[in-house]
This record gives structure tokens, sequence and C-alpha cells, in this order.
């Protein structure tokens, strides 16, 4: 269900972000019709308000026009000269931005709203655009930033929650909120709050009477039901989902119910109604073509057949799915239906098929695993309460964080062993009968042990840089506490001083060491999105300044920007920034007050970008160079201004870059300085564009 799920939260995140005009297109064209008829006599306000109409209403089927109209009103609304109109035009521009995925343009055009509305003081207003600068940040894959315009749009929307209730467009955006904030928690896992946010929107859209927007989100209420063994519940809301869809005529959504309440069902053990809803979904799939849900719906059926024990009919509809699945290339399909085929032969003692299904689910899955996108991590909830209760709960979420991810871990491979013991049996069960197969397996056995080894060995290495890391800061913790607790009554305004700033470097070393541990656990478990674009480098380098220019201007160093103006980059932007920020941090800890740190590029146009960061710092001797880059080596040393470092950020700048398939080093000379390089092939976009053609 995981990519059911998966695809409808994208079809709510994008069709609830502004307006739900899909149902009513016949109505909005006529609409449009007489808009078009009176524009031309009427004058402004009327005016703009028409043209933003039409550019909304052109919005689904003619972007071209839904621009054109978009920028007419703005040019109307500044000669008017009226705020108001000004904004609300605004607010246009950014839905065409959107659309048009120009994110940037569509932050620019908010943060214009803004600085608008500090005159207006239009609190509703200023609660949307939060709102929308939440989405934005969300689509970007910025979670915890978009966490916080979610949550400054939420605290505006309720101080004016009475104008809400009389007005149904503002409570519909009110819905919207709650709806995007859900879909956050759903992308973590974390369905519980993903629910709870859920069931605030459909209350808000029942207020503001919008039926489609309701049956999507009593749909995504029944996955997230579904998703923490609220079976029944998750009936419930499927069939309400499936009632409003009936009802709008809405057929996709119709039919991806039925499949829904099949699987429901199933899990409910109520047989014959899940044969029956599977058996009609099934038909009008067929009848409309919708191969996509009817892969889906063939394997529910499956699930029905292997539920009721026929395994001869469940075997044709798993082959169907598989069928299927490859014809319209969606490979998460295929990789249930491997699986599913694999335990099916094991049901009927044909150990050989299943063996070879069972291998065609691990190199699918071993494939897939190096695709799959997550969006955010579990540390997006916690940070919440971490950020609300000013850091007191920093060391427990540190732990938890840690003991989720070392779980799901450890999860995975106790999930590769005990397959691997399943295909041990069946080779000893069918020794005599195929020698070569074992052969076969036995190699696939060593690989996997080998590999378990690694995971094992740098999971020990991990540990261990962790607690040496942990170490320091803690102890400062603990003794200042003390001192500060025995001297209380004694202790002069400047000793008390001297206390809190030594609380205050230990509290950002363990949080920079946090943040850095996250990132690693994240590329660990192949949860780092890879989306590699065109962006421009010499932007992403002054955002990088602009954050890191407290520090340098606590020494005085300057921080210079070489890379031309508009040089334009092939690569994953939050992965580069990431890097880039980590090893500006590194010259600043390392370079003397009144240093100077440069950042530019070597463009070899036959092979690849070459980035440099430069600093004339303290620099660093063979042995030092050599162990950089390496888990398994622990180089923590301390810079100009005794600043200590997490011992992580330089892995995850290799672990970054390696995902380019580019390459990372460092020149440095002892007393003079060090310049960190990293490379990004140009053949990575070929690669890429490739691949997407393929």
């Amino acid at each position: 269900m995981k990519n059911i799920f998966k695809k409808l939260v994208l079809i709510t995140f994008i069709l609830l972000l502004y307006q739900n005009e899909l149902i009513f297109a016949q109505a909005i064209n006529n609409e449009t019709d007489s808009l078009l008829k009176i524009l031309n006599i009427v004058e402004n306000p009327a005016k703009i308000d028409v043209l933003i109409k039409l550019s909304n209403n052109y919005r689904r089927y003619d972007q071209k026009q839904q621009k054109k109209y978009a920028e007419e009103a703005y040019k109307k609304a500044l000669l008017f000269n009226d705020k108001r109109y000004i904004v609300k035009s605004l607010f246009t521009l950014t839905i065409v931005e959107l659309d048009e995925r120009n994110l940037d343009l569509a932050e620019e055009k908010i943060n214009e709203i803004l600085k608008i509305n500090q005159e207006l003081k239009d609190t509703f207003c200023i609660a949307n655009s939060n709102r929308i600068l939440g989405d934005i940040y969300a689509i970007r894959g910025f979670y915890s930033t978009s966490q916080k315009y979610y949550l400054e749009s939420s605290n505006l929307f309720e101080k004016i929650k009475i104008e809400l209730n009389k007005d149904k467009s503002k409570m519909l955006e009110y819905g919207k909120l709650f709806n995007n904030y859900g879909v956050l928690f759903a992308d973590i896992n974390d369905f519980e709050s993903s629910n709870k946010y859920y069931k605030l929107a459909s209350e808000a859209y029942k207020k503001a009477g919008d039926s489609l927007s309701l049956a999507l989100i009593y749909y995504n209420i029944g996955i997230s039901s579904m998703k923490i063994s609220e079976n029944d519940s998750a009936l419930y809301y499927n069939r309400e989902a499936n009632k409003i869809s009936k009802l709008l005529n809405y057929k996709s959504m119709e039919l991806n119910t039925l499949v829904s309440q099949g699987e429901l069902l199933i899990l409910l053990k109520r047989y014959n109604e899940a044969k029956e809803v599977l058996d009609l979904a099934i038909n009008q799939l067929e009848e409309n073509k919708e191969y996509h849900d009817l892969a889906y719906a063939y394997i529910q059926k499956g699930n029905y057949f292997k539920a009721i024990e026929d395994n001869n009919s469940a075997l044709e509809m798993f082959n169907k799915a598989l069928k299927l699945s490859n014809e319209i290339d969606y490979e998460d399909y295929c990789l249930i239906s491997y699986k599913s085929l694999a335990e099916i032969y094991e049901l009927k003692n044909n150990y050989v098929e299943s063996l070879n299904y069972y291998k065609k689910w691990f190199n699918l899955k071993d494939s897939l695993e190096q695709k799959q996108n997550a969006l955010v991590i579990q540390e997006l909830n916690k940070k919440f309460d971490y950020e609300k209760k000013e850091h007191e709960n920093s060391e427990l979420l540190r732990q938890k964080e840690f003991a989720e991810n070392n779980n799901s871990r450890l999860r995975i491979i106790l999930a590769l062993l005990f397959v691997l013991v399943i295909i041990g049996v069946f080779l000893i069960n069918n020794l005599k009968k195929n020698q070569r197969l074992k052969d076969e397996f036995n190699k696939i056995l060593e690989s996997k042990n080998a590999e378990l080894q690694e995971n094992i060995n740098t999971k020990n290495k991990f540990f261990s840089i962790i607690a040496h890391d942990l170490r320091n800061p803690l102890g400062s913790f603990k003794n200042v506490t003390l001192l500060l607790l025995d001297d209380y009554n004694i202790n002069q305004d400047e000793d008390t001083k001297e206390f809190l700033e030594i609380l205050n470097d230990s509290a950002q070393n363990l949080y920079k060491l946090l943040e850095n541990l996250l990132e690693w656990s994240r590329s660990q478990s192949g949860k780092i999105t890879f989306e590699p674009s065109d962006f421009n480098l010499n932007a992403i380098v002054n955002n990088n300044i602009s954050l890191l220019s407290l520090q340098a201007n606590d020494k005085e160093i300057s921080l210079i920007n070489n890379v031309p103006t508009n040089y334009i980059l092939f690569a994953d932007m939050n992965l580069i920034t990431t890097v880039i920020r980590n090893l500006m941090s590194n010259a600043i800890k390392f370079t003397k007050a009144y240093g100077k740190i440069e950042i530019g590029i070597l463009d070899n146009s036959n092979n690849e970008t070459v980035v440099y960061i430069h600093d004339n710092g303290l620099g660093m001797n063979d042995a030092t160079k050599n162990k950089l880059f390496k888990i398994e080596e622990n180089v923590t040393n301390l810079g100009t201004n005794n600043e200590k470092g997490t011992g992580l950020g330089l892995i995850l700048c290799k672990e970054f870059i390696d995902k380019h398939k580019g390459r990372i080093w460092v020149e440095s000379e002892l007393g003079v300085g060090s310049t960190f390089f990293f490379s990004i092939p140009h053949s990575l976009k070929n690669e890429i564009t490739a691949q997407e053609t393929i």
C-alpha cells in the first residue's frame, strides 16, 4: 500500500495547494467566456479582479494564458497603485511560478507580499503567505524550514478563527495548512501525527463546503489509519471518500477507494466482501484502461486468493500483476509481484521457482534501494518540540533518533539474514538434484555475509567516533553545572558569565554533532534524495557566506566568492550546498584572525568542474591529510580559537561527492594553509538525461 499512499499524498499536496477546479471544468469554461466578454468594458479595480479570475480559470488547461492574465493583472495593480490589489495579483503570479516549478521566483514574490503587509497588517494574508512558504520549502525538501513556516502560519490563523468561520474561502486555506502538515508527517512514517492533522484538515474542509478536498482527505485518513492498524476506522473513511467521489463523478478516486477497500477487507478477513469490491474495481479499471491502478488491483486479488489458500488462482493473479507492471515499467509493483510469486511457489513446494523469484526480488530490491526518495526523517517532529522547549530535550532526542535509525538498520539486516536462511534450506533440500544451484547460492551467501560484516564494522567505528566526540561537551556540561550548583550563592557575575560561555560552547558542539549524525545516518540508510539539476553556483556560495558571516566576523576573516556570477553547475543543489558549507566552516575553524578564505572554480570543460575552498590557516602535515575522509579515523583537531568539530563533516562531504561520481581531496602545508577541492564530472548531466530518456 506504500506506493498508492505516496501517489495520493502527491495528488493531495499539489491539488489542494491552491484551488480545486478539476471536477468543475465545464462551469469554469462558461465563466471564462463571460469574463472575456466583460474584460474590455470594466475599469479598475474591477478589471484587475476579472484578470485574476481569468488567470485562475486558465490554470488547468492553458498555462500560457494563465501567466499572461496574471502578469497583466499585476501591471494594472501597479498603475492603480492600491497595495491590496498588488498583493492579490502577486498571489496569482506566485501560483504561476509554483505551477512552473520556479520556486525561487515564487519565494521572491511571497516575500514581497509579506513586505507590503508590514504596512497593511492583514493577518490572514500573512498567515497564508507563511503557509505557501512552507509549501515551497517542502517541495525543495527542506522539511525543518517548511515546518517553521507552517507553525508560524498556524499561530496566525488561530488569532483570526472568527474571521475564518465567516469566510469559506479563507477556511479552505486553513484546511490546506493542516493537510500539508499531515503530508510531512506521513512522509516520515509518523502516521499517528499525520492522522491528527488530516482530521483537522477534514473539519476545515467541511466548514468550507469543499467536497473534493473532503474526499481526498478522507482517503488519506483511511490510508494512514491502516498504517497504524486501525483497520475498521480506515474502512469507514475509505467508504466515505468513495461516496463523495461517486457524487462528484470523480472516477479515478472512486476506483482507488474500491481497491483500498479490498485490501482492508482482506486484512479484516471479510473475504466475500473483499472479492466483490475487487472484482468490481478490476472490471472498471480494465474498461477504463487505468493500467497503473489495475496492476495493484491484481496484486490485491492475488492476496485474496492467497488468504483463502487458492494458490493456483493467486499465482495467476500475481503473474498478471507482474506482466502489467513490466509493461507500464513500474518497478515497485514488480518488486511486490516477485516476492508474492516466490511465497506462492514456496507454499506449493516448488523451491527452484521460489528461489528464482527470490533472486529477482533481491536484485530489484537492491536496485530500488538506490533510487528511493524519502522527503524527511523522524527528526522533524522531535525538532519541533526541541525548538519550542528551548533545547531542553536535546540529549533525549539524540538517543531516540539514534536508536530508531539503528533499529531500522538492524531490522534490514535481520530480514536479509532470514531470507538467506530460507534460501539455505532450499539449497540443502535440493542438494542432490541441483549442485549448480547450490554453488551459485554459496556465492550469494558469501557476498551478503561480507557486506553484513562490513556494515557491522562501520557501525562499530561510527559508535567509537560518536562516543569520543560526545565525551568532551558532555563532560563540560556536567562539571560546569556542578560548579554553578555548589557555588550558587558565592559566584560573582564574571564567573557566572564564564561558566555560561562554556555551557554555550558545549551546546553548540552537541548541536553540530547531532546535525552531522542525522545527515550521516540518512546517507547510510539510503534516505538522501539525489536530484541533480542546473543551478547558479555563485548564488549557492553567496548563501553560504551569508550563513557563516557571523562565525567569520568573530575572527575578522574575509570570505571571498571567486565563482563567476552566472556560472551554472549541474548537480544536486542541496548536497553541494551541504558540502560547501562544511568545507567553509572547517576553513573558518582553522584560520587565524584577520585571515582570508576564497571559494572559486577550476573549470575544465572537457572533463569536470573543480570547486576549491582555500584558506591561509594552520595547514596540516601528511599524516593528518591521510586520515581525512575516512570513518575509521577520528580527526577532530581544535581550531585557532579552540573550536571543536564533530568528526563527521568531511565524511559527509565524501558521501555526497561520491553520489555525483566526483572526487574530493586536499592540498595543504603546515603553517601555510589548506585548499580543499571537489569535482563534478561534466558527463553527469548526459548520464541523467540518458536514464530519463530510457
